[in-house]
């Protein structure tokens, strides 16, 4: 096609410079013609015939590239616009995709939402208030029973109760904290760092960098429950001492570090391959974000995760924590 319009162009330069050509000709056999005797002149109007018949059919030649040219351009203008609408209508569909697949997600997590508050409140109302009252009636039994205080399967049967009463009332807790509804994921992170500290031998410093924002409460809890997920296997696995949860947010990136000094593992590979980090990554895969993770044997791990908010914000909640 641009064969066509580059000859097309080269035949009107050759054109034009035949013309140029044949004017400067014909106006020298004019000049001889008129010179001329009989025969000569004769021959010099048979020259001019053949000329004028070049001159012609260069004209006919140039007016046949040059409609070529044109159905070339307009063979290519529309290329173009059919590649455009294709491209167009593809986007279209690729952002329609997406929107589906953030509104299925949204409804999923609204359902574990939803589940996740049945059950913490099963647990606190129900299995844990007949808890407390089996609590209460062991009590009563040990008053009426004055044998009972000083007996020790009896004690040990009530710390048992007690440490059964305390552990539904934390799963209750931890199912739908209520300091992430009251005040946002900062807080509730803040919170959960400063419990696993004060409660076990790992040290965790919290910290944000810039203006956190609030997000759709399904959005908040889905990442609290990944930190959570991130700081129970240090706890399991690493051996570490010390940790670091940071949280920064840039524009529409919100980036999470998760860090430990514990002994790490040999191979990211094969770290990767467990089923709780497995459903740790579709988590946050369907959160829109990306996990990577780092490792040096016997110096620690680091989880570094980056989520695209913009979908995430919630329009009725602009407050920094």
């Amino acid at each position: 096609m641009w064969r066509i319009i580059f000859l097309t162009i080269h035949n009107w330069l050759e054109n034009q410079s035949l013309q140029l050509q044949h004017n400067s000709l014909l106006r020298l056999m004019q000049k001889l013609q008129f010179q001329a005797g009989g025969q000569e002149k004769l021959l010099i109007e048979n020259q001019l015939l053949v000329i004028n018949k070049d001159l012609v059919i260069q004209q006919q030649t140039y007016w046949v590239s040059i409609c070529f040219a044109g159905f070339a351009l307009i063979m290519l203008l529309g290329c173009f616009v059919i590649y455009n609408q294709r491209r167009k209508c593809y986007l279209l569909l690729q952002t329609l995709r997406e929107a589906k697949e953030i509104e299925i997600q949204e409804a999923i997590m609204k359902g574990e939402e939803k589940e996740r508050k049945r059950i913490s409140r099963d647990l606190h109302d129900g299995i844990g208030g007949l808890l407390s009252a089996v609590r209460m009636h062991f009590g009563a039994l040990r008053y009426q029973n004055s044998y009972l205080k000083y007996d020790y399967e009896f004690d040990h049967a009530l710390e048992i109760l007690d440490d059964a009463i305390l552990e539904v009332r934390k799963t209750s807790h931890n199912l739908m904290p209520d300091k992430l509804n009251q005040h946002g994921l900062v807080s509730a992170l803040e919170g959960f760092c400063q419990k696993v500290s004060h409660s076990s031998m790992l040290l965790i410093t919290f910290c944000t960098v810039g203006k956190i924002q609030r997000f759709h409460s399904n959005y908040e809890l889905s990442i609290y429950r990944v930190v959570q997920e991130l700081i129970t296997n240090i706890i399991k696995h690493s051996k570490a001492t010390e940790a670091i949860v940071q949280l920064t947010q840039h524009n529409d990136c919100l980036t999470i570090t998760v860090e430990d000094n514990g002994v790490g593992f040999k191979s990211i590979s094969q770290k990767q391959n467990g089923i709780g980090l497995t459903n740790l990554k579709e988590r946050i895969t369907s959160l829109n974000g990306q996990l990577t993770l780092t490792t040096i044997p016997d110096s620690g791990t680091t989880a570094y995760m980056e989520f695209n908010i913009s979908f995430m914000q919630s329009p009725d909640l602009q407050v920094a924590i």
